[in-house]
């Protein structure tokens, strides 16, 4: 009687043991169910994300490559952009700039650039407005006016960020 209760009592814990196994087994199972469904939750919610501003999403990445400045390299990006700013310059009836970069700040696609000029508060008043049309990619942090007694005249210093975008490494800014 002693062996038969020994048998089942192996038998019995046997069975426990496979019970607790297959508990622990579908635990793991339901674990990552419940890990996949919330996974396919989140991608059906920003891929209606994505559906119901598709339009808005591509205005702002068409709007994002206007705001940089797709060059070779530096210099030929400072160039480009000085022989810009002399048109617009031009334009203006603006003669005597002065554009200097400050390459110590050249930070991850960004250039500060001082613009100095003397000329009319009119013609310095309308090559910021041309600037900030023209080049969005030159955004203009800060300008220092000193009229002259006349009051027509001025000394104008116009501060803006250059940036740019290497167009053969991919940097985005």
């Amino acid at each position: 009687m002693v062996k038969i209760f020994k048998k089942e009592l192996i038998i019995l814990i046997l069975l426990w043991i496979g019970l607790l196994c297959l508990t622990f087994l579908n635990g793991r199972r339901i674990e990552k169910i419940v890990y996949l469904q919330k996974r396919i939750e989140n991608q059906n919610i920003n891929l209606n994300f994505f559906k119901r501003n598709e339009k808005r999403l591509l205005l702002l990445l068409k709007r994002e490559k206007e705001l940089v400045q797709s060059i070779e390299n530096i210099d030929l990006g400072m160039v480009s952009f000085k022989h810009e700013v002399n048109n617009i310059a031009k334009r203006c009836h603006i003669s005597n700039l002065q554009i200097n970069f400050d390459r110590k700040i050249n930070t991850g696609g960004r250039i500060r650039v001082s613009i100095i000029t003397r000329s009319d508060l009119k013609d310095i008043l309308n090559l910021l407005n041309l600037i900030k049309k023209e080049l969005p990619y030159a955004p203009v942090d800060k300008v220092i006016l000193r009229m002259d007694r006349s009051g027509t005249m001025a000394d104008s210093q116009i501060l803006l960020t250059y940036r740019y975008r290497s167009s053969h490494s991919g940097n985005r800014i």
